[in-house]
């Protein structure tokens, strides 16, 4: 159980708990983010006062509109006390009739980034259970003052106006559509409502630590009356700011660039009529899709948009792309084979997770996943029939039987008539979208 020290003391039941608007403002706030509501919703629970206040209003809104709510509690086990306070919450959180998972997570000891560590920790958890279980929403407990702290956490590291608008009401992790409600909540708020209800929650001694950065800006804001809310607003006037910027690379990433599920792209020379930084902002989206990670520096991306002005660039390689000009007046963008991620074991998970391809099935045997190179398509040329520039077709996922190419999805490839049939059924997605949707803002 979890230590008396880390709960705050308040009656267990009330007996007539007092109507708050909190819950009202919460059912009109979830109006907005997701409509119609979805049928099934998880919200991440810590045992904090805002988590679990969001947990409890969340039950209210669900039970009206029809969603079956998950609470997902998250033992990261950094401290000795985590697996009783995880514990203690899925108690209270059984006690509201809210169902409940448990997530262990294994980190290691560490002594530096372990917030960043947490919290990276967490997501990946969480994302993980909702796709296994088909749930695309996942509700965060972030409120005003996280929100306040993140703008000063950005300006203490220089961001510009983009990096200002901090947390997103609304927006988007590895397919998941993440909604934080009360993001403009105030955490008394959240702690009334509690009180109100009788209801416990948990206090990390971590959060009042100085030895974290944004712990020393919690202190720092709560010293100023007013200080998180006007530094939320920073972030809202911020957010239109982003929301214009991000439609109108939309619009040029959908009138420039066409992107293939073999995983490259084309990119039309009339985006060089767009303007340097336009041009550069898109291909910047596009080295990142096609590359599989960040972001590349701005300066070899303004570099490149230079070259390609020039008629006869050679081909170049950048964050893990290859860029060509191709007949027909296109740019051609392609994963550079030598890029590409090392090999995958794959036999009885249902997906598997290889470079920019997420792939999924059933196996009759175990076969490894990893780029199909000159070598395995020296083996299968002859065979299969495409269209697919060459340097697309290296850096295809393939699968292997020791040295034999048994299928490659993409093309249609399999090696046998079990493989094919197999083949047909998989599923592949790319992992990194070109365009992510534009930075969700509320008009109001």
């Amino acid at each position: 159980m979890v230590a008396v020290s880390f709960l705050m003391h308040v009656p267990v039941v009330a007996v007539n708990p007092p109507i708050h608007t909190y819950p009202n403002r919460l059912t009109a706030m979830m109006a907005m983010l997701c409509a119609p509501a979805p049928a099934r919703l998880a919200v991440a629970v810590s045992g904090g006062a805002d988590s679990l206040a969001l947990a409890l209003g969340l039950r209210e809104w669900a039970e009206l509109q029809g969603c079956q709510l998950t609470a997902l509690v998250v033992d990261h086990g950094i401290r000795r006390e985590s697996a009783g306070e995880a514990a203690q919450c899925m108690e209270w959180l059984a006690a509201h009739t809210i169902d409940a998972v448990l997530l262990p997570l294994q980190i290691g000891p560490m002594t530096n980034g372990v917030q960043e560590a947490a919290r990276e920790a967490r997501y990946a958890a969480m994302t993980q259970w909702c796709h296994a279980q088909g749930v695309m929403h996942l509700a965060l407990g972030h409120h005003q003052g996280d929100q306040a702290e993140t703008v000063l956490m950005r300006l203490l590291r220089h961001s510009g106006p983009e990096g200002l608008a901090a947390m997103a009401m609304r927006s988007e992790r590895e397919g998941i559509t993440l909604l934080r409600p009360q993001l403009r909540e105030s955490k008394s708020a959240m702690i009334a409502y509690l009180r109100g209800l009788g209801q416990r929650w948990i206090e990390d001694p971590s959060n009042q630590s100085r030895q974290y950065l944004r712990t020393q800006l919690r202190h720092l804001i709560a010293t100023h009356a007013g200080a998180a809310e006007r530094l939320a607003r920073v972030a809202d006037s911020c957010g239109q700011y982003r929301a214009a910027l991000e439609a109108q690379l939309a619009a040029d990433i959908e009138a420039y660039v066409t992107l293939d599920d073999a995983g490259y792209a084309r990119i039309g020379t009339a985006l060089l009529k767009a303007g340097d930084a336009r041009a550069a902002q898109v291909m910047m989206r596009v080295l990142c899709c096609v590359g599989n990670s960040g972001e590349p520096r701005l300066a070899e991306v303004e570099r490149l948009i230079a070259a390609m002005r020039v008629e006869l660039m050679r081909p170049r390689t950048l964050h893990g792309c290859s860029v060509q000009r191709v007949v027909g007046g296109m740019w051609l963008v392609t994963r550079e084979l030598g890029a590409c991620a090392p090999a995958v074991l794959w036999h009885e998970q249902p997906s598997v997770m290889w470079d920019r391809f997420r792939l999924e099935g059933v196996l009759p045997k175990p076969c490894r996943v990893e780029a199909l190179g000159e070598a395995g398509w020296l083996q299968i040329r002859g065979q299969v029939s495409t269209t697919l520039p060459r340097a697309a077709i290296l850096a295809l996922p393939a699968l292997w039987d020791l040295e034999a190419v048994v299928a490659v999805p993409h093309i249609g490839y399999a090696q046998s008539a079990v493989m094919a049939e197999l083949a047909a059924s998989f599923r592949h997605s790319r992992a990194k979208p070109l365009a992510a949707p534009p930075f969700w803002v509320m008009n109001t």
